[in-house]
């Protein structure tokens, strides 16, 4: 009987990446964002999600890239 244990190394690079690029994207998306109060006034939306939704998913995304590059430097 064999057991399949989870690559931590394949698996950290790839939830590295992952948030990389989600960072990436949501801060691309809030660079172009209306600046300051005008967003909420003029109740900009992209994709169905606010200015305050891409700045939450940015910052989980930033969360989960730091956490994850920390592991894959302990794995590599």
């Amino acid at each position: 009987m064999t057991t399949h244990t989870l690559p931590s190394r394949g698996l950290t690079s790839f939830f590295t990446l992952f948030g990389f690029l989600v960072m990436g994207i949501t801060g691309l998306i809030l660079y172009v964002v209306p600046a300051g109060r005008v967003a909420y006034w003029t109740n900009w939306q992209f994709i169905g999600l606010t200015k305050t939704d891409w700045g939450n998913i940015h910052i989980l995304s930033s969360i989960l890239f730091v956490v994850a590059g920390g592991f894959h430097t302990y794995f590599n």
